[in-house]
């Protein structure tokens, strides 16, 4: 009041002025006055002390109180306008919030989900099992990341949608949040593609298999002229000739049956290739042994019908030649790939050699010719080494 006033003014009574501390930091203070004493008393002061730090603590309770209310009104924002499907899922799998995609999706009200409906209540039985498998053994696993499911999503209506569905664990509490997305539109399409892929490999192994069954008339037909012929030397060259387009179809053949059409398993190629030409030229293979050491190479067709046929050019060429008048030995076909994807087919023979000088670089003959432009088409480098025997090597990648 006035009076009181003046009697400060007058010097007629005590003032104390209390700051207000909460962690060190002053947020408030207090004013006493004694209008009896000339000064306050030394037990009123500790009492007033206590209270000011409990108004402290008051006050920064109800700041505190005030940011945690902002605090949930933005995040509430922030989950209500998401555009995915938002839920809280508490320990026992009831929804306790849902945002309104959540709502849109479903097909029920906020009031009918939320302390209601579990999540299990929408997710097809069959999808239900095999997600709860993967999570015992993610517990089983102690895995703590985020858990990833697709499962088919069923509404008000019974209409099954396809979701995706990652579930994180809140921080501090036994509650997780879940975000669904619905990818129906990208299953249907992925589904459509994938038909289309096997209508496609279908076509595609019908394809190889009738080219093969084409190169076999084609291989029949020269054998059925190779009877006419009169000469043995003629018959020879029908019979390379069948054995040139057999290699082409027996790389159509392996298409057709394996599952991977970009690329050729050249372990079980070469296989069938070397049998056929033992067969062919009638070698006994207690006379002549074929040895192969091939190691994990595929290649394409591109690559798969030269090299094909550069194998049948060589080892054709040591069955016939490297043995004359039942000299024993043997032909070896190795093909490897190196770390950095690099090539080296070699077919060696133990045979008694060329007896002249070749020059690669100038082939003489057809079947020389033959296999330097087939190196030259996949990109290789031919090296010939006829010290003991027969060696060719080429590298390619």
């Amino acid at each position: 009041t006035y009076k009181d006033n003046a009697r400060i003014k007058e010097g007629l009574c005590a003032i104390a002025i209390l700051p207000v501390f909460h962690n060190k930091k002053a947020v408030a203070c207090i004013n006493v006055a004694s209008h009896k004493l000339n000064k306050i008393p030394i037990f009123s002061r500790t009492a007033l002390e206590r209270i000011a730090s409990l108004i402290g603590v008051v006050i920064m309770q109800a700041k505190m109180e005030e940011q945690v209310q902002k605090s949930e009104q933005k995040y509430r924002a922030i989950f209500e306008t998401t555009a995915s499907a938002t839920v809280i899922i508490e320990q026992d799998a009831t929804l306790s919030l849902v945002n309104s995609e959540m709502v849109k999706l479903s097909g029920f009200s906020k009031k009918e989900i939320e302390g209601k409906k579990k999540w299990t209540d929408f997710v097809v039985k069959e999808d239900l099992e095999r997600m709860k498998k993967h999570h015992d053994s993610r517990r089983k696993d102690r895995t703590d990341a985020p858990r990833k499911y697709e499962f088919r999503f069923i509404n008000r209506a019974g209409k099954v949608r396809h979701m995706f569905l990652a579930v994180d664990m809140i921080p501090g509490t036994e509650k997780s949040v879940a975000s669904l997305l619905d990818i129906t539109e990208h299953k249907e399409a992925d589904d459509k593609i994938k038909d289309s892929l096997k209508e496609k490999e279908v076509l595609l192994k019908e394809i190889h298999h009738r080219v093969k069954n084409n190169m076999q008339i084609v291989v029949s037909l020269l054998r059925l002229q190779s009877y006419a012929a009169k000469n043995k030397k003629i018959e020879d060259m029908f019979k390379v000739a069948q054995n040139r387009i057999r290699s082409m179809a027996i790389i159509h053949e392996k298409l057709y049956k394996y599952k991977d059409f970009a690329k050729i398993n050249f372990t079980h190629y070469i296989r069938s290739l070397t049998t056929h030409l033992m067969q062919t030229y009638q070698i006994d293979p207690r006379q002549i042994i074929l040895k192969t050491d091939v190691k994990d190479v595929h290649l394409d067709i591109n690559q798969g019908v030269p090299v094909g046929l550069l194998i049948n050019e060589l080892v054709s060429n040591a069955l016939k030649h490297a043995f004359p008048k039942g000299k024993k030995g043997e032909v070896m076909v190795k093909f490897h790939t190196d770390k950095k994807g690099e090539k080296t087919l070699i077919v060696k023979d133990n045979g008694i050699g060329h007896p002249d000088k070749v020059d690669i670089s100038k082939p003489e003959t057809l079947g020389m010719q033959l296999i330097k432009d087939l190196t030259k088409q996949i990109g290789g480098k031919l090296d010939l080494d006829t010290k003991a025997g027969t060696v060719f090597k080429i590298t390619f990648s």
